[in-house]
Formats: structure tokens, C-alpha cells, sequence
């Protein structure tokens, strides 16, 4: 199953009950969720995850809208 945010999330049923594992893995991308726009047409965002702000600087940015558009900016 994929969530609204792509995360990948698996179940896996076996005969006992009592037992349980977790797997969790990390994909190196930068995660940023808008909180607003201002009236200058300025994006407010914050962050996903943890990473170094740095690491920003320079990347290309992809705005999925929530009817599944792609805006590059």
C-alpha cells in the first residue's frame, strides 16, 4: 500500500499472532510539506523527515497538487 504522501507500507500475515517485525528503510530525498502561500505568491513550507537545510540549496523543486498535477519549479 502507498499513502497519500508516497510512503510504502507492507503487512505481512503469518500464523502467529504474538509475534511482529518492522522493517524501515530511508530514501535520500528531501521531504517539504506547504503550510501556506502569501500574498506575494511566496511558498511556506516545512520540513519532512530530517535533513540539513544546506542540502537544499540549488535542488529542483516538484509541487504535486493534490488532484495529482506536477508543478517543476
Amino acid at each position: 500500500m502507498v499513502d497519500k504522501w508516497g510512503n510504502v507500507i507492507g503487512v505481512k500475515y503469518g500464523r502467529r499472532k504474538d509475534l511482529k517485525a518492522m522493517v524501515a528503510a530511508h530514501i535520500d530525498e528531501i521531504g517539504l510539506l506547504i503550510d501556506s502561500i502569501d500574498k506575494s505568491g511566496f511558498l511556506r513550507f516545512r520540513a519532512i523527515g530530517g535533513w540539513n537545510e544546506v542540502t537544499l540549496v540549488g535542488q529542483r523543486v516538484v509541487i504535486k497538487t493534490a488532484d495529482g498535477r506536477k508543478i517543476k519549479v
